[in-house]
């Protein structure tokens, strides 16, 4: 962002006290004419709007890759010695303090004569220059000034005519989101007369030698003429009295008089008012490392000059004479008025002119040919100083032509027609006609054709149709003939061949249906035709109108798995046979074996896991199938359930070979099995979503296995004394010695007492 003052830890504080010593700085500093060399110390203010703000960036502004402004910065005016400066490096650092001096700007110079007009332009009607004229306060108009500056110099607004803004960043970086609309209200003043700067009035041109000569007219004894401005910028323009005509202006009308005529042209200029600045100077000042700056505002020394032309003269009539023969020279002409009377004849070219004709209004009467049709007389206004300009047409005998469309499906409007031979008078014929909503083309004052009758075809027919033969046409003076043209619709028939994908032998049976391009539901109700593969295995649509189309088989044939297939297919050309081929598969034959470990029967112990072996035949080796399976109660013939749910286990798989086989796994909680029972297994194979082939079998032993509950522990039994004499003994034993132990111990107390 452009900082002039540059201190991003600038407090408020010291703001305050850079306002003082600026203000402090300006009050005991005098305006010096500074000399070439001579240097200017730079000092700083903030600027302020209409309610005492101070006027801040609104955006981060960046030019040339340097930042000018961030938002919530404060714009601050320049001073160079205490004169009001504008910086001509937006971007570039400057402080309060620093020293420029003069002519030092190499900026300046390579800016270039054409950007160096333009900025002192800005200035003379920003705030140097037209600061009294400008709304708004002094700041407001200093800031407007420094962003057109600012556009100039960076190349954001044109120094072609009209000066155009091509960028607005440094302008919406002070009034973005419609903040500072005074300054705004003041760019926007300074830019319109920027704008209007090169503009002339309407009727003059700013180079002399493309000014516009306009006729005064005699009236009432005196020539007059009055110009009005549509550009509304007269006022800026003071036309003076010249070659004895006098000019009067009034808002936007510029009346001229004079008493006698003008017959060579009188050229009026008048250089553009522009501000008045007095006997200043634009000076720049500079320093290699520092921002640049100007101050100062010149005079315009080139302004913009507006140019006119006026005369007087009699008038003149020109004829040029034209035939669809080319036969244009030797032609008689009668030219009369009022006491005027004279018969010319054309020249090589089919023209005469007649000069110094009294204004007025002439009859021109042509002395036709009988070989055309007549001519009729024209009345041509002559005119001072101007060349009043009649043309002849010898029109030969024509007729008309009436093509009457019609087509199969009724799109008749919009088709185009060619006619093309030789007319009668030896002039070619190439016309082109589109038939309206009627499904008429019409061709109208058609010349009349000779010994050869003219041909007729019809252009860029439409691909759905068959291309129409040319016909012969005879066009007969002042009548209308008729033609009709045809249009069919091209029509062929597909022909498809239904095979065995693993035998190549034809297939009887399969129904197809013909359905539009765009077509989703493929049904025998949405189909367009219906056909059904005879014995050979061939299935035909005929009669087919030109377009695209699907085939899809509805219902395959007994044995084979339904195709889904969708197969695209295009009548082109008329009577064009499309063939196609439909192969299917035979449904699968599926064969299992379900078992526990490898046994047909299980005592449970834990979870249990039923392994289905799934033989499968024949499937096409490379595509991807899905079986799926679910346990079934036999004695129920309901679904085995666990905890109220169905076992089910699914494999998908790609077909190695033709014939092989897929090994399917259910695994379940065999707590369940209180009793002996009978679990199947289920199976269904798929492809592509769609069910082929079902192995659901309930009384199939290979798919079934008997799965046993797991035994209670064995108690003894009442009465059971195969072990009585043994425990009898042993008892007895014990007894036995438990009496001896107790005989012992008291006769040792006895002795131990004596």
């Amino acid at each position: 962002m452009t900082k002039l003052i540059r201190n991003k830890k600038f407090t408020r504080i010291t703001a305050l006290l850079l306002v003082v010593a600026v203000i402090f700085g300006t009050m005991f500093s005098l305006p010096v004419s500074a000399a070439s060399g001579d240097k200017v110390t730079i000092t700083f203010d903030y600027c302020y709007d209409s309610t005492g703000n101070t006027i801040k960036f609104q955006q981060t502004t960046v030019s040339n890759g340097y930042t000018v402004g961030t938002p919530g910065e404060e714009l601050c005016k320049i001073f160079a010695d205490g004169k009001e400066a504008y910086c001509i490096e937006p971007g570039h650092t400057l402080y309060s303090g620093n020293t420029l001096t003069e002519d030092g700007s190499t900026v300046w110079k390579n800016l270039g004569s054409a950007k160096q007009k333009a900025i002192n332009l800005a200035l003379l009607y920003g705030k140097p220059g037209s600061g009294k004229c400008l709304s708004g306060t002094e700041d407001q108009k200093w800031v407007a000034t420094q962003l057109i500056v600012w556009e100039f110099v960076s190349g954001c607004r044109s120094t072609s005519e009209g000066y155009k803004c091509t960028n607005t960043k440094f302008i919406d970086g002070i009034c973005a989101g419609g903040a500072n609309p005074g300054v705004k209200s003041v760019y926007n003043a300074i830019s319109k007369s920027l704008a209007n700067y090169s503009t002339v009035p309407s009727f003059a041109s700013a180079i002399a030698s493309k000014a516009e000569t306009y006729e005064m007219k005699y009236s009432d004894g005196k020539y007059t003429l009055t110009l009005t401005d549509s550009n509304s910028i007269l006022s800026d323009f003071s036309f003076k009295t010249t070659s004895g005509i006098s000019v009067l202006k009034s808002g936007n009308k510029l009346t001229l008089t004079s008493t006698s005529p003008v017959n060579n042209a009188v050229t009026f200029n008048s250089a553009k008012l522009m501000p008045s600045v007095g006997n200043t100077t634009l000076i720049p000042y500079g320093d290699a490392t520092l921002q640049d700056v100007i101050t100062g505002v010149e005079n315009d020394a080139d302004p913009i000059r507006a140019y006119f032309k006026v005369k007087t003269s009699s008038g003149n009539l020109k004829l040029v004479k034209t035939s669809e023969d080319g036969n244009v020279a030797n032609i008689e002409f009668t030219v009369k008025d009022d006491g005027y009377s004279k018969t010319v004849k054309t020249n090589s070219k089919g023209e005469f002119e007649l000069t110094d004709l009294v204004p007025g209004n002439y009859t021109v009467t042509e002395i036709t040919d009988s070989k055309y049709e007549t001519q009729k007389s024209q009345n041509v206004k002559v005119e001072s100083g101007k060349t009043a300009t009649v043309t002849f047409e010898n029109v030969l005998k024509k007729g008309s032509l009436e093509v009457v469309k019609t087509s199969e499906d009724n799109f008749n409007e919009g088709v185009e027609f060619h006619l093309y031979g030789t007319s009668l008078s030896g002039a070619s014929i190439d016309l082109y006609a589109t038939t309206n909503a009627d499904g008429i083309a019409k061709f109208e004052n058609v010349l009349v054709s000779g010994d050869k009758p003219y041909t007729l075809e019809e252009v860029n027919t439409a691909d759905r149709y068959v291309v129409p033969k040319t016909q012969r046409v005879v066009i007969e003076w002042n009548k209308v003939t008729k033609k009709e043209v045809e249009n069919k619709i091209i029509r062929g028939s597909i022909k498809g061949l239904k095979i065995d994908n693993e035998t190549k032998e034809n297939i009887e049976g399969a129904l197809f249906g013909l359905f539009n391009i765009n077509e989703i539901k493929f049904t025998e109700e949405t189909a367009i035709l219906t056909a059904e593969s005879n014995e050979e295995g061939i299935f035909t649509f005929e009669n087919v109108p030109y377009g695209e189309y699907i085939v899809r088989e509805l219902k395959p044939a007994t044995g084979y798995i339904p195709n889904g297939e969708s197969y695209p297919v295009t009548i082109l050309e008329n009577k064009e046979v499309v063939e196609i081929n439909v192969l299917n598969d035979k449904i699968p034959e599926l064969k299992t074996t379900a078992a526990i470990d490898g046994k047909k029967e299980f005592t449970v112990n834990g979870d249990v896991t039923i392994d289905d072996v799934v033989s499968y035949k024949p499937l096409v080796p490379g595509k991807e199938y899905t079986v799926k399976g679910i346990l079934m109660d036999k004695a129920t013939g309901k679904p085995f359930l666990v905890d109220g749910k169905e076992i089910t286990s699914e494999v998908t798989f790609t077909a190695e070979k033709a014939n092989s086989e897929v090994t399917v796994s259910f695994t379940f909680d065999g707590s369940i099995i209180t009793k002996d029972t009978d679990v199947v297994v289920f199976e269904s194979l798929y492809y592509d979503g769609v069910e082929i082939a079902v192995h659901a079998d309930i009384e199939d032993e290979n798919q079934t296995v008997t799965i046993h509950p797991q035994p209670e522990p064995e108690k003894p039994q009442t009465g059971d004394d195969s072990n009585l004499g043994f425990y009898i003994g042993l008892g007895s034993v014990a007894v036995g010695g438990l009496i001896a132990f107790l005989i012992i111990k008291f006769k040792k107390k006895d002795e131990d007492d004596e």
